[in-house]
């Protein structure tokens, strides 16, 4: 089957909801003004999308009954749920994953940013929001030079969390939690008499900002860190040798 395209107007929407356990899920940012969708159905997997209200709602479907390995591979087959969000998007964006991943990536707008996942891995890479709410459970939680302007809750029940503020001490106050003090680890970046100062077992609060920065796990290690304006790697073109991960 043929490539899928869908866009609509930014002042139509919003709320975006999609909740997806056999798409792998890509957002990123939009030059137009506009909500643009990508994706590949198959005889084995779709996608369904609508709009109800000024809710856009997107949620994926498998055949009944998939049976041996061709009709596996073609369940799996090309993904990816392309989702385009622009700046201009004030509302609220809620993605949630059951096994396969979700990357967000050089993503910028005004409203809040909601993702939760069971297994697969949660990865954020310059974005930024208003609010961001991050949930996993048995998965990596990995957030390179992200920011809000006004809150970030990061939780995961065993997974490895890796959150990198694209901010200074005096713009965040971060908090961390873990049942097992000894594995949460903070890297002072934007601190010059500091440089690169580790702390192996960090005070359960860092920096003194107006911003909250709140990341709890039961189990799995916390690696944080004040990046102070520098940005993340380029994430262009980094998925395209046998990962699903392409921008089409």
């Amino acid at each position: 089957m043929g490539l899928e395209y869908v866009e609509y107007p930014v002042t139509e929407i919003e709320r975006v909801e999609v909740n997806c356990k056999l798409f792998a899920i890509r957002v990123m940012g939009s030059a137009t003004d506009n909500i643009e969708l990508s994706w590949r159905d198959t005889t084995m997997r779709s996608l369904e999308v609508k709009q109800e209200g000024n809710t856009l709602k997107l949620i994926d479907h498998a055949a009944i009954g998939i049976y041996g390995t061709l009709a596996l591979i073609n369940l799996k087959k090309d993904d990816q749920l392309l989702i385009k969000l622009p700046e201009s998007f004030t509302g609220k964006a809620i993605i949630q994953s059951r096994s396969e991943s979700v990357h967000l990536s050089d993503l910028k707008f005004p409203g809040s940013l909601g993702v939760s996942s069971d297994a697969g891995e949660i990865l954020l890479e310059n974005v930024e929001t208003a609010k961001i709410d991050i949930r996993g459970n048995l998965c990596k939680v990995n957030c390179y030079g992200v920011g809000v302007t006004e809150t970030m809750d990061i939780s995961s029940k065993t997974g490895q969390i890796q959150c990198y503020v694209d901010g200074t001490e005096e713009e965040y106050s971060v908090f961390c939690n873990t049942e097992r003090k000894r594995h949460v680890t903070a890297v002072n970046r934007s601190n010059p008499r500091r440089p690169g100062g580790i702390w192996t077992n960090a005070p359960e609060r860092l920096g003194h900002g107006p911003r909250k920065v709140c990341i709890t796990t039961e189990t799995g290690q916390i690696d944080f860190a004040f990046q102070n304006g520098v940005k993340t790697r380029k994430t262009a073109g980094r998925y395209r040798h046998g990962n699903s991960f392409q921008d089409w």
